[in-house]
């Protein structure tokens, strides 16, 4: 709904991202463009596997893809306006993070969710490493198979163990 499909774009005019879902005012998501563009080159990859009808390939030039590693969550990273904006608009919301990760949802039958983790989960660590951005998470899931992920849920502080999938 709204701009969710359409492109995420920096005061230059150039394409970043792609919207995806609104949190609340002024709170977004969006995938990352060169993320998307991997992405789309998998399925395309995919889909030619599996027999269907050979398409050209705009997404990789020709060139081979490799496979990714998969989590099955849909984050935000905390940022002190988002920090300051989820601490007012959510109640439940822990006040004592100053940085992480914000689970917003987690894909049913992912590695996530056979992990354990939760929609609300902050993740401030994985594999003893802080996390301060999406891209943090991106960079453990590529380099380990199994990820010691520490969230904070509600008051707690908790591990979790997270064996990523490859796509």
């Amino acid at each position: 709904l709204g701009n969710s499909g359409g492109p995420l774009v920096n005061l230059e005019g150039k394409a970043i991202g792609i919207n995806t879902l609104k949190l609340t005012e002024g709170i977004s998501f969006a995938i990352p463009s060169d993320y998307a563009i991997k992405l789309l080159a998998k399925a395309d990859s995919m889909a030619t596997k599996e027999g269907a009808t050979k398409k050209p390939n705009y997404l990789t030039n020709g060139k081979e893809t490799t496979k990714r590693r998969y989590m099955g969550i849909t984050m935000l990273a905390l940022t002190p306006t988002i920090l300051m904006e989820l601490k007012d608009k959510l109640r439940e919301f822990p006040e004592d993070i100053t940085s992480g990760v914000y689970i917003h949802k987690v894909v049913v039958s992912s590695p996530a969710y056979n992990g354990g983790l939760h929609a609300g989960d902050v993740i401030v660590e994985i594999n003893g490493k802080p996390i301060r951005s999406a891209s943090d998470v991106y960079e453990m899931v590529e380099k380990d198979e199994t990820l010691n992920v520490t969230v904070i849920r509600g008051s707690h502080r908790e591990i979790y163990s997270v064996d990523t999938e490859s796509v």
